[in-house]
């Protein structure tokens, strides 16, 4: 038998793979369900997702092996770990590293093996998703490229930030998809529809792009129908409706046949619904297709929803809801390029809330937030849709104004915002009045690139603080 070698980046492996905290932690049915698409997808009694320890391989998910870790030692997973794709072996005892393994010639009598390495985000290899069998099996394409597939999705539940809430409705809906992945073995045209929109949602394609291939995917498999996915849109009258361009040609006779299949969240909440049209009535297998679909699309909208909230958070000050000073300077960044290729002028002001800080120590940390967010609503009711608010932290505040037509427009806003300030707050039985310094640079006449406005504006601001407070004053001026 031969032992599996150690990969040159050992020491870094197992750093990164003992940083994730996976090693200890109980089965997580988020893994356990992947283990069992693996088996059911490649028709294998034995399936697991394991982690390759510095002396252990320790299986975080397995179906058809009642252990939680083996010796690395004596593991095929060990020899995986040294590829750079898959490894493939389709009878354990005609191959020289395998033959006399005791996993091979004893219980449970392992003959066949697939395995993919997978990485985590900085591209270490962490483990493997693997498939065994108790005969000999070749391995086609098809079978690989799933095997691909898992690997990916496996990956991206490793790798995606510990969103406990949202993760909790993620591994709700795949709990759905594995079961409906497991049912889309009825023919070949199906596997190709369910292989193609599983790879699009792992490898994170736009949502309207997911849907559309969804819509599309159906009609290829259901001679002559028309498919379109409608989804809810608060924000609109109408709701979102994705085709697969072939609308135009429903007719109007009243001769086709419609069916339509909800999509549900994990908690049962309405989020579409699919709509497709034959001009024949639908079969049985059709109708299974269609409802299969329904909850691919409801895994899509997930993950989408999942992007987005991972974007919000890192975009988004958490406590007032206005945008954080990464995206502050995303935006700057795109007003500046719209001033420059207009010639336009644009204001930046920099406040700064004068003695919150006696608030703090006064009414506590809990009525020194309620206060921020009330700062925040008024400096919003001061400014148009195009102008931005944004909250650098504590109790500094920043606002961009575009498309101005002289100074004096910015220096009006800053005017009102003193006197929105200066009206009363309620805080429970507490009556709080404030005052600001407020620094404004204007481009390009105190800065041409965005780090030098930005400074331009917050030394304006600290000239009004320290000739008192409760004031506006430009850069450049005493």
């Amino acid at each position: 038998m031969q032992e599996p070698a150690y990969p040159a980046d050992e020491a870094h492996r197992v750093a990164t793979l003992r940083g994730l905290g996976l090693l200890e932690t109980p089965g997580e049915e988020r893994f356990d369900r992947l283990a069992r698409l693996a088996s059911s997808s490649l028709n294998l009694p034995v399936a697991t997702i394991s982690l390759a320890d510095s002396d252990r391989i320790r299986l975080k998910a397995a179906v058809g092996l009642d252990v939680s870790e083996i010796p690395r030692s004596v593991s095929f997973c060990g020899h995986t770990i040294l590829q750079s794709d898959h490894l493939v072996i389709t009878d354990m005892t005609r191959d020289a590293r395998f033959s006399d393994n005791p996993m091979v010639t004893a219980e449970p009598g392992i003959r066949c093996y697939a395995g993919k390495p997978i990485r985590a985000a900085n591209g270490a290899v962490l483990g493997t998703v693997c498939v065994l069998g108790y005969d000999t099996r070749e391995f086609d394409a098809a079978d690989l490229a799933m095997l691909a597939d898992l690997a990916a999705l496996v990956e991206k539940e490793i790798n995606l930030p510990d969103w406990q809430g949202l993760n909790n409705r993620l591994r709700d809906s795949e709990r759905e998809l594995i079961e409906t992945l497991s049912r889309l073995r009825v023919n070949e045209r199906y596997e190709r529809s369910r292989n193609k929109s599983l790879e699009l949602i792992s490898r994170g394609y736009p949502l309207h792009e997911v849907l559309a291939s969804i819509a599309f995917e159906i009609e290829q498999s259901t001679n002559d129908s028309i498919a379109c996915i409608e989804l809810r849109d608060s924000s609109a009258e109408e709701p979102r409706r994705y085709w697969s361009k072939r609308e135009a040609r429903i007719a109007g006779d009243g001769t086709w046949h419609c069916r339509t299949e909800t999509i549900q969240g994990p908690n049962g909440d309405w989020l579409g619904r699919i709509c497709v049209a034959w001009p024949q009535s639908t079969s049985q297998v059709a109708r299974q297709l269609i409802a299969e679909s329904a909850i691919l699309a409801s895994i899509a909208i997930e993950r989408d929803l999942s992007d987005r909230m991972i974007w919000k958070k890192a975009n988004y000050d958490s406590l007032t809801g206005l945008p954080n000073r990464n995206l502050l300077r995303e935006r700057l960044g795109q007003e500046l390029s719209k001033a420059r290729r207009h010639r336009l002028q644009l204001g930046l002001m920099f406040i700064d809330l004068d003695n919150f800080k006696q608030v703090n120590d006064t009414l506590g940390h809990h009525r020194g937030d309620e206060l921020l967010c009330l700062v925040g609503q008024r400096l919003m009711s001061c400014m148009r849709d195009s102008d931005t608010v944004a909250r650098l932290g504590g109790d500094e505040f920043t606002v961009i104004a575009v498309e101005l037509c002289c100074a004096t427009d910015v220096e009006g806003i800053a005017r009102k915002i003193l006197l929105e300030l200066a009206r009363e707050f309620r805080l429970g039985d507490e009556a709080i009045t404030l005052s600001a310094s407020i620094g404004i640079a204007f481009y390009p006449d105190h800065g041409d690139d965005m780090d030098t406005l930005i400074q331009s504006a917050d030394r304006a601001m600290y000239t009004a603080k320290n000739s008192g407070g409760n004031q506006f004053i430009t850069f450049g001026q005493d």
